[in-house]
């Protein structure tokens, strides 16, 4: 963003810094309205911000990376445009965490944790010698003979970013000082976060392919739409074994779905069970399913009567994804059910050898609504992850 000046006693006008022919194109694209600050909604209107973080998830896409590396060596990134509102909001969505953890804004799980070799009387952190091994699958970050961070995988001590490794160049920084407690703890930190903005590029890279892949992904399905909703068709008859999957999925009604969900939370095909053919781009798999959201908590993403796309087994990293939760003791005290689409947030501490969930909190997106505070983890049951939302 940049500002100009408007007057004596006027506070400056912000003016978004991107070409009016790149964000003419994503309007015709998406078929929102820009606006020239925020977010947006998203839902009729996109702003700055998140063309930012849109952007922001492209660059960060692994598979970006590997398919234009030659081009990359040589001149500027060139960002491609949506191929619709869908793939938009979505990596717009995910950019957004990914620019919160660069910032170190964002909240960070992991088991990440400084540890003294056995044995040692008095807790030596000076930063002499800087050195990664791996015993038995648990890799460990050395800063002496007697300290290291324990439980950081290889690829985050190898992750890289502008030419240098953050996990390595920040002790390497220090090299002769004596961490203190928050040094430590800032280090625990960074490294975390180095690890969840791992599983956020590759949840990036997910989001592409299931949209089609590259270049499809990118390319426009419409000039212009008027809504976020894709219709579904009912199928008469019972799709065979080796067509399901293909173009349909089951519609599974949550409202009496007890028992619906097996282990590992895939759908059980049930005969009961109705079949919809789903016309969309993402690339359908078992475990996918159609059912309604009710509700309006989770609005403007999700409005009330909503029929979403979603994918089972949730797999991964939980934190900022939106889940479809089921509550063994309690209800939404928006919907009276036990079935709950949520936005997920947790926190967790360490006690000993081993980790807890301090706190578990189901988000709505209405500020309306309260947050459902969860307090232990086997009070809800994770069913599936939100893919699309396909009508209302």
């Amino acid at each position: 963003m940049k500002t100009e000046t408007t007057g004596v006693g006027r506070p400056p006008a912000r003016v978004p810094n991107l070409a009016k022919a790149f964000t003419d194109a994503l309007v015709e694209r998406t078929g929102l309205e820009f606006v020239a600050e925020g977010t947006g909604d998203l839902r009729s209107t996109v702003g700055p911000e998140a063309v930012f973080h849109y952007i922001y998830a492209v660059l960060s896409s692994p598979e970006y990376r590997r398919r234009y590396v030659d081009f990359l060596k040589s001149d500027f990134p060139r960002v491609p445009l949506p191929g619709g509102r869908s793939i938009f909001s979505d990596l717009s969505e995910v950019g957004e965490h990914l620019t919160r953890l660069s910032l170190m804004e964002a909240p960070v799980v992991g088991k990440i944790a400084w540890r003294q070799a056995p044995g040692a009387l008095i807790p030596n952190w000076c930063v002499e010698k800087v050195r990664f091994d791996e015993v038995e699958g648990e890799g460990r970050v050395w800063i002496n003979q007697g300290a290291c961070c324990a439980e950081v995988r290889r690829e985050v001590w190898e992750f890289s970013v502008g030419g240098y490794r953050p996990a390595r160049k920040w002790l390497m920084d220090r090299k002769n000082d004596t961490l203190g407690d928050r040094d430590l703890e800032h280090y625990r930190i960074i490294v975390s976060a180095i690890g969840e903005t791992i599983e956020r590029m590759r949840q990036v890279d997910e989001i592409i392919e299931a949209h089609g892949g590259w270049p499809a992904a990118f390319e426009s399905t419409a000039s212009s739409q008027k809504a976020a909703v894709l219709p579904f068709q009912r199928l008469e008859d019972l799709p065979k074994p080796e067509d399901r999957y293909r173009d349909c999925v089951p519609l599974v009604p949550l409202a009496a779905a007890a028992g619906a969900f097996g282990e590992p939370q895939l759908v059980d095909e049930r005969e009961e069970f109705e079949w919809v053919r789903v016309d969309t781009r993402r690339r359908l798999r078992k475990g996918m399913f159609v059912a309604q959201v009710v509700g309006t908590s989770m609005e403007p993403k999700i409005p009330d009567g909503s029929w979403c796309l979603f994918r089972s087994p949730v797999t991964g990293t939980r934190q900022g994804r939106t889940l479809l939760v089921q509550l063994r003791d309690a209800v939404d005290p928006d919907t009276d059910q036990r079935y709950t689409v949520k936005r997920y947030e947790s926190r967790r501490v360490r006690r000993g050898d081993s980790w807890r969930h301090e706190r578990i909190r189901l988000l709505p997106l209405n500020p309306e609504f309260d947050p459902i505070e969860i307090g232990k983890e086997d009070e809800v049951q994770f069913i599936a992850e939100l893919v699309e939302v396909l009508g209302g």
